[in-house]
């Protein structure tokens, strides 16, 4: 999950990824993730060395990856199943289930600067495909 925490992290920085930046909030803030790269240095890492994980693995360890500790997946399913559109999970995420398309439902959790985040590069993505020069 990518919260104002970690937008903060990299604000002015966002061309120029420091990957050292997300492991050591990772590590500090998520059981899985301390677990999951505790071989790698703490410096001189590429997002390329990072290890691929597939939303199997993801949904499987939801509350101990989550970053936020407070964030738990039967809570997060409690609330989407309430279908109280427009609320905040613990007043502070927005939360959604996916339709489960590949056969397993994802569950995404993002703060308000996440969500702006991905927005805004959805929207730049489709300004790009739609007024590129031909």
């Amino acid at each position: 999950m990518v919260g104002a925490q970690t937008f903060e992290l990299f604000r002015g920085n966002l061309l120029r990824p420091q990957p050292e930046v997300f492991l050591a909030h990772a590590r500090e803030h998520s059981p899985f993730y301390a677990r999951r790269y505790a071989g790698l240095p703490s410096r001189g890492v590429r997002l390329a060395d990072l290890p691929i994980l597939g939303k199997a693995e993801l949904m499987s360890g939801f509350d101990d990856w989550a970053t936020d500790r407070e964030v738990t997946l039967a809570g997060v399913e409690r609330f989407v199943a309430s279908a109280r559109v427009g609320e905040r999970y613990l007043g502070r995420y927005y939360a959604w289930k996916s339709s489960g398309t590949t056969g397993l439902p994802g569950i995404f959790v993002q703060d308000a600067h996440a969500l702006a985040v991905y927005d805004a590069l959805v929207a730049a993505q489709f300004h790009a495909l739609a007024w590129s020069p031909r």
